[in-house]
């Protein structure tokens, strides 16, 4: 963080270490709501965290904000370049919360598995979703799913980055790969 926090979500709640000092944080994130499952820093110095139980809390400046009610356990929170922050559900497909209103995406929209594992956006704007389906692309509006079928060398996706030269990595159950001017390398 800008302060030099470090912040550690758990199912038992949330701590954050500062200056050699440890802080216990449990009144939005305990044990009753299933703990921190999930931290995203957004660009503007937000926090949010995921819980198992009630949903997304928001941490402004030193301040607790209204939850915003999500329904199962978070596992990824992600900020796309537009500012929205997008929250995966355990078995529930994706939401993108643009500040206003949750937008769902599952499986009946083309999102490859309604289990996504990570979120990440590439320089181009496209967000990726990896699940246990495949990745599924997202870019103006359509979706595309890669799988094994086109060079992925397992369909559970769990991580995923772009480098400079513009490849792009996957981390899958079955190794890596990288995805290069339309040639997979495993």
């Amino acid at each position: 963080t800008i302060d030099g926090s470090l912040w550690f979500g758990t199912f038992m709640g949330l701590y954050r270490y500062n200056d050699g000092e440890w802080q216990s944080v449990l009144d939005k994130v305990g044990p009753l709501e299933g703990g921190a499952t999930a931290i995203c820093e957004t660009s503007n110095g937000d926090f949010w965290f995921g819980t198992q139980r009630n949903g997304l809390v928001r941490y402004r400046y030193g301040l607790w904000h209204p939850q915003v009610p999500t329904t199962g356990y978070i596992v990824y929170l992600y900020e796309s370049k537009d500012r929205s922050v997008w929250v995966s559900l355990y078995h529930n497909g994706v939401f993108r919360y643009n500040g206003q209103t949750l937008t769902k995406f599952s499986r009946a929209d083309g999102l490859a598995s309604d289990n996504v594992w990570f979120i990440y956006q590439t320089r181009d704007g496209a967000l990726w979703f990896g699940g246990d389906s495949g990745v599924s692309k997202y870019t103006l509006g359509k979706w595309e799913t890669l799988t094994t079928a086109n060079g992925l060398p397992d369909n559970t996706a769990l991580s995923m980055c772009e480098t400079k030269d513009g490849s792009l990595w996957f981390g899958t159950r079955g190794g890596a790969t990288r995805y290069h001017k339309g040639t997979y390398q495993t």
